[in-house]
């Protein structure tokens, strides 16, 4: 374990000095007017949470501490063009190339530390942001099925260690892992095979992959601890209250089902549904969406089009350009990991490292 973690600080320590070395010569200067001249960068957030804060290793590669992601919207209110979702759209629609250093920041999932962390330091800094709600689980503490996984076989990892020759018979999971030699591995390797199977079970529709959970769950004793205890997603009140100070606000399903996985009719309602309920808290047309895992084919694209959205974002990484199809639009992921300085966040955001 010491040397995968040392390893890891390697990796790290490299990464943080290419990034420094390059910002210092100033090439990512030049990199960034090149890339960005006609083209903008949009940027993908999902948690602003502080480091020290226990969180679900599903959540690993997704957070941000609120002091990086301050350090970061400084940076860039003084040195990008930031857009508005409506500027976004103008620019798509029109074919009009962006300004130079163009920036949109948007937020996946809706979770009530986007108000409590994120929105005090973008109504401070006056930086306009997008999040896309998962309306579902609007004003409740639900689990995604990702966190779910994590939790149970974490609760089953636990008997296993408090209980030694204690049997394990919880059944499988799709594929033929066995749960009992999954909880068994080191740590490390462990969280890496679960998310081996929660890559897995990203090809089945939501209906399918809770009753496995629940199953599992349920042969284990950890139904309760393993459902409804999760973090707690913004509530209506939080979304009313950014809405008026300027936050845009799109829809990221109901469910947060992947929408490739799903017939037709069934994606429809993810996106009809979900865009007439936030129009009707806020009063505002909702015309972006923001695919569930960033999945999305001609069939799903087609069907979110005819849900009355003109707008569609995914996962890829790369830069918006003004001839795009605005159905599958590109975005960076940010995380702590790789972010926590200007150098690395440049770097990152760019595609440089």
């Amino acid at each position: 374990m010491y040397g995968l973690r040392r390893v890891d600080g390697v990796k790290y320590s490299v990464r943080r000095f290419a990034a420094r070395f390059l910002f210092a010569s100033g090439a990512i200067g030049a990199y960034r007017r090149l890339a960005l001249r006609n083209r903008a960068v949009v940027l993908m957030y999902h948690r602003v949470m502080p480091r020290e804060e226990r969180a679900s290793a599903a959540f690993e590669g997704i957070r941000v501490d609120p002091g990086t992601f301050e350090l970061q919207m400084t940076y860039l209110r003084k040195h990008f063009h930031l857009l508005a979702l409506d500027d976004l759209r103008f620019h798509l629609r029109n074919r009009r190339p962006f300004p130079p250093n163009s920036c949109l920041v948007t937020f996946d999932d809706g979770w009530r530390d986007n108000y409590i962390h994120a929105y005090p330091v973008l109504y401070r800094c006056e930086i306009p942001a997008v999040v896309f709600l998962t309306v579902g689980h609007i004003g409740t503490r639900k689990r995604f099925w990702q966190d779910r996984t994590f939790s149970i076989l974490d609760g089953i990892r636990e008997i296993a260690e408090r209980t030694p020759g204690f049997p394990l018979r919880y059944g499988n999971l799709p594929g033929g892992i066995k749960i009992d030699e999954l909880v068994a591995c080191p740590e490390r390797k462990y969280r890496e095979e679960v998310r081996k199977r929660i890559h897995y079970l990203k090809k089945l529709p939501l209906r399918r992959i809770e009753p496995i959970l629940d199953e599992i769950a349920a042969s284990a004793g950890l139904t309760g601890v393993s459902s409804g205890e999760g973090d707690p997603f913004l509530a209506w009140e939080e979304i009313e209250k950014m809405s008026r100070g300027g936050i845009d606000f799109g829809s990221h399903g109901l469910t947060h089902d992947i929408l490739t996985n799903i017939t037709p009719d069934e994606i429809r309602k993810e996106g009809l549904e979900s865009r007439h309920l936030i129009e009707k808290r806020i009063q505002k047309s909702v015309y972006a969406f923001s695919y569930p895992n960033g999945d999305h084919d001609p069939v799903v694209k087609k069907c979110i089009g005819e849900c009355g959205y003109e707008l569609a974002f995914g996962t890829s990484r790369g830069f918006a350009g003004a001839g795009d199809d605005p159905f599958s639009l590109k975005r960076d992921n940010v995380n702590d990991d790789v972010t926590r300085e200007i150098p690395m966040f440049l770097s990152s955001i760019l595609g440089m490292i």
